[in-house]
């Protein structure tokens, strides 16, 4: 057992992690740091809320096995939730494959994969990608509207799959 001097900041992080996700899942118990289980995951509970996949990338970063990956104090966490809710205030969309997107045009349709880092489809659109870059082009179901993604290599950008 450990000593009262050893336990550090992030013991707190954690801690405010798995009561904000019991307040937004009205749920009183997540067992240990399974949020993303089928069992606790919030996307799950609220598959029409898009900003759900905000507060998992949260919960990411203070509800965590190993203690390293977790933020290091309540400071860090208030950053984190600031940043969320900022993207939530401006309706920003959450991108990744297999997420559903309503079209930002005609806000009926779905944005459907297209084309996905297939280099020689991309060239129907003009597009000839150099060296590692690669494409994921998404198409509205009802407007025909088209969203462009540009990958360098094989990584997704750090906004990809929230």
């Amino acid at each position: 057992m450990g000593r009262i001097e050893d336990i550090k900041p992030t013991l707190d992080v954690f801690s405010l992690g798995k009561l904000l996700w019991a307040m937004i899942s009205d749920t009183p118990i997540l067992q240990f740091w399974y949020f993303d289980r089928p069992k606790f995951n919030l996307k799950k509970q609220f598959p029409n809320t898009p900003s759900i996949s905000w507060a998992n990338k949260l919960f990411k970063k203070c509800i965590v096995e190993n203690e390293k990956d977790c933020l290091n104090d309540a400071t860090a966490l208030l950053k984190e939730i600031d940043n969320v809710l900022s993207v939530i205030d401006i309706n920003a969309d959450v991108i990744g494959d297999g997420v559903r997107r309503v079209c930002n045009v005609c806000g009926i349709g779905n944005y459907k994969l297209f084309i996905n880092e297939e280099r020689y489809q991309t060239e129907n659109f003009g597009l000839r990608p150099q060296g590692e870059q690669s494409f994921k082009i998404f198409i509205c179901n009802n407007c025909g509207n088209v969203q462009l993604f540009a990958f360098d290599g094989k990584k997704n950008p750090p906004a990809w799959n929230v």
